[in-house]
């Protein structure tokens, strides 16, 4: 038997038909569901059937900014994320309404309501049967009812938007944020799609001399959608400085030992959020000065605090060379941890309370006793960032046993401080042993 060759205008025109049945479809479907009748698409004459579908809206399109650096590996993920969120993001269409996702609100459900509003004034009988079936879900046919379903989709969309950059912003490498496209046809009239641009950026860096070590320093700045580049200035106001000092707007800039300490001590969260963060915090400009002119940045992760920016005025920039974890001496809840239990830098060292990840990895938030203590110094943020730990530090078959270690620990403190009548100091050879480490 002579097998039939392919045909692949034939091809092309099979898929098409059904695509347009798929949309019809779904369509019916939703006014289905939007009416409680499954009678009201029907009621739609035939000879509207082409306009309505010549004015869908298409997929989303997602492409490079001309002039900008954008891999194509990271290109495809951006494209990838976007469009799977529009594919499984469910909400409702309207008030009540039937849960649909994204991308059916925006094909199906906008292009439907776009065509209502270009016939609004028809006389066909049939077309005011559905309108009035649908009465219930718009109150009128006009710009605005139609600008408000845009708007609740372009809000949904900004979700998505706003956490691209927290996962592929790097410092020392590139940033991105995308911006909405309004491209023209050949003909000068608007296309029937939503475009999206991928912008790119490469923050600065300059080699900052800092502790007697040339280091690269990168500028702190974030990419917010929509807008660009946010770059962080502060001024000598706020900076707590003496007027004339310093150039009025100072920016900040962040050593790569600042990035080791912090990943070396929030050692179990997600890089990329550990880093966006370092942006956040010290836009809120929430600071301890010290005496030597040093400033403590808050450090917190979403809200939560997990330590300290170390930063000084150099060079005409507000430098950001080291990061102190929230339990480390020199801190002010590191200083109330060591007034409340005597423990300083060695002796938090050989507990392992210097890195986020023992308080997950261990028990220490599952004994009453031990915990308090960290909630009484002030390090309360130590517990509440689990959303995001490592998985592999959450699906441990068994916590290692840590509090009960800091008890004994604690004890045997207080016996040799009875014992001796002094305080012992950082030296840990001198403090008796409380089983291993981690």
């Amino acid at each position: 038997m002579k097998r039939k060759k392919n045909n692949p205008k034939q091809d092309l025109k099979l898929k098409a038909a059904q695509t347009k049945n798929e949309f019809f479809r779904n369509l019916d479907s939703l006014i289905t569901a939007l009416t409680n009748d499954p009678s009201v698409f029907r009621l739609i004459p035939h000879k509207f059937y082409d306009t309505i579908y010549a004015g869908k809206l298409q997929q989303l399109h997602i492409t490079i900014a001309p002039g900008c650096s954008v891999s194509k590996q990271v290109y495809e993920q951006i494209k990838w994320d976007i469009l799977n969120y529009v594919k499984n993001r469910k909400l409702t269409f309207t008030d009540n309404g039937p849960i649909v996702t994204l991308d059916t609100y925006f094909r199906i459900g906008l292009t439907f309501s776009v065509f209502l509003q270009a016939i609004t004034h028809t006389s066909s009988e049939a077309l005011h049967l559905v309108k009035n079936k649908l009465q219930n879900y718009f109150d009128n046919y006009t710009e605005n009812a139609v600008n408000d379903l845009i708007n609740k989709f372009t809000l949904e969309l900004n979700r998505i938007l706003d956490v691209i950059p927290f996962y592929y912003n790097t410092y020392n490498e590139w940033m991105y944020w995308l911006v909405f496209d309004h491209p023209v046809g050949k003909d000068g009239n608007p296309v029937n799609y939503m475009n999206f641009l991928i912008k790119s950026y490469r923050p600065e860096v300059r080699k900052i001399f800092s502790e007697g070590i040339m280091r690269p320093a990168w500028e702190v700045c974030w990419t917010i959608p929509g807008k660009g580049v946010t770059r962080l200035t502060f001024s000598s106001s706020q900076l707590q400085l003496p007027p004339g000092q310093v150039n009025e707007n100072i920016p900040v800039y962040i050593q790569s030992h600042a990035f080791v300490r912090l990943y070396e001590r929030i050692d179990c969260l997600f890089r990329p959020f550990v880093q966006a963060n370092v942006y956040y915090s010290m836009k809120n400009c929430k600071f301890h000065k010290k005496q030597s002119g040093a400033y403590l940045f808050d450090y917190t992760y979403f809200n939560k605090k997990l330590g300290y920016l170390v930063a000084d005025i150099t060079c005409g920039v507000l430098l950001v060379h080291s990061f102190l974890f929230i339990t480390h001496d020199g801190t002010p809840e590191g200083n109330r941890l060591t007034r409340l239990t005597s423990l300083k830098k060695y002796d938090k060292k050989h507990l392992n309370i210097d890195r986020l990840s023992v308080f997950y990895a261990s028990d220490i938030a599952d004994n009453p006793e031990v915990k308090q203590i960290f909630i009484s110094a002030g390090c309360t943020g130590l517990f509440e960032t689990d959303q995001t730990v490592s998985e592999d530090i959450m699906n441990l078959d068994h916590k290692y046993a840590v509090a009960e270690k800091i008890i004994s620990y604690l004890r045997e403190y207080k016996k040799l401080h009875e014992k001796t009548g002094t305080e012992i100091t950082n030296a840990p050879n001198e403090i008796p042993p409380a089983g291993a480490g981690l």
